[in-house]
């Protein structure tokens, strides 16, 4: 079976903005960046290494020099040249593709098997079985009611006084339910209760140990628990933007993956919980300096001291 060809990928256009790389390079040099890449999708992610066959497909005058600064955003291995954020977005939207088609196996399974049992319930054959079983049964119970003994009154034959007794006895009962009916009921209330207090109490998150250094003014909601809590990732992104103020699409979107690596990081086991209080603490450490460009700042000491990187 001939496999599907990729068709759509996420192209993320702030991961090309906010890349240091892409923001230095020339307008020659983003074009036969982005064309390479278009041609990377098209070809499964990898392509022959041909100075002459890129100049043409790029379209460019000095192929060789422009390629100089370029080349550092590719892998060039065997004599072919990859991209890692190309490779990446390739697996994603195959998976995404076979996840669909199994979906779609199901349900055309699913809907012929309803269809199949509408047609046999629907037959003449299976009506005409119906109609004889049913009639078999009718007969059957015509030939019992003709042969059964005629049912004698058993209420004749119990005494008075049982009668009476058995009246009274049922009324006891009664009056015993209603009385025991209202305290288990309120037994059971009050172990709903207790069970939701005591599920409240166990998922409260614990406070932050100690404020930031230089975040006056900024939400100081918790960011304890665990690492890959969505809860505390909504908090620690808060805090982080909250830090900078007004902010361009593009500096949104660096956060965003800035927070994501972190998280991705901690999972991994590369830092400790402590990382969200260092990058906190580089936020506020930027934006209280003299800088005109805080956030930029902030960025290169995160891939400084962090050895943060983002694909672009």
């Amino acid at each position: 079976m001939k496999r599907k060809k990729i068709q759509y990928v996420s192209l993320e256009s702030g991961a090309f903005i906010s890349d240091l790389i892409f923001q230095a390079m020339t307008a020659a040099e983003r074009g036969v960046y982005c064309t390479l890449i278009f041609y990377l999708y098209e070809n499964n992610g990898k392509m022959p290494y041909d100075a002459e066959l890129f100049n043409s497909l790029c379209n460019c005058e000095d192929f060789e020099k422009v390629w100089e600064f370029v080349k550092q955003k590719f892998i060039i291995k065997n004599g072919r040249i990859f991209h890692k954020r190309v490779s990446k977005e390739l697996d994603r939207a195959k998976k995404l593709s076979q996840v669909q088609s199994e979906k779609g196996v199901k349900g055309m399974k699913s809907r012929w098997s309803k269809d199949n049992t509408a047609i046999t319930e629907k037959s003449p054959l299976n009506n005409q079985a119906k109609e004889s079983e049913a009639k078999g049964c009718e007969d059957k119970g015509r030939e019992n009611i003709d042969t059964t003994s005629p049912v004698r009154d058993r209420t004749s034959t119990v005494p008075a006084n049982r009668h009476q007794q058995q009246v009274s006895n049922a009324t006891s009962v009664s009056a015993i339910s209603k009385d025991l009916l209202p305290s288990a009921q309120n037994r059971q209330r009050s172990s709903i209760a207790s069970q939701i207090q005591s599920l409240k109490s166990s998922i409260r998150l614990a406070p932050l140990e100690a404020p930031l250094r230089g975040t006056v003014g900024i939400d100081s909601r918790p960011l304890t628990g665990h690492a890959h809590d969505p809860t505390n990732m909504i908090v620690f992104h808060d805090r982080l933007a909250n830090t900078f103020g007004g902010r361009t699409p593009a500096d949104s979107t660096a956060l965003r993956n800035l927070v994501r690596w972190v998280k991705d990081s901690v999972i991994a086991g590369v830092f400790t919980k402590g990382i969200y209080r260092r990058v906190l603490d580089m936020a506020a450490d930027s934006k209280n300096g003299n800088s005109r460009k805080p956030i930029a700042v902030f960025f290169a000491q995160v891939k400084r001291e962090l050895g943060y990187k983002k694909d672009g």
